[in-house]
């Protein structure tokens, strides 16, 4: 059901605005999964996915300027 309303916003937001935007602030949301992982459970690794997730939103940044 999540994934449901989750496609609906991100149409609604690429109709809304240019596409690349909606799909870089979408990818963003591979750090909070990281964090989340981490903190709440304790997953290892979190040197490496943390590296792997700042490279994607150095990605998003160059998408957006």
């Amino acid at each position: 059901m999540t994934s449901f309303i989750n496609l609906l916003f991100q149409m609604q937001a690429i109709d809304m605005t240019i596409v690349a935007h909606v799909i870089s602030i979408k990818r963003i949301s591979v750090f909070f999964s990281v964090l989340l992982g981490h903190f709440i459970f304790h997953e290892e690794g979190i040197k490496e996915r943390s590296i792997g997730a700042a490279i994607m939103i150095v990605g998003v940044v160059f998408i957006t300027l």
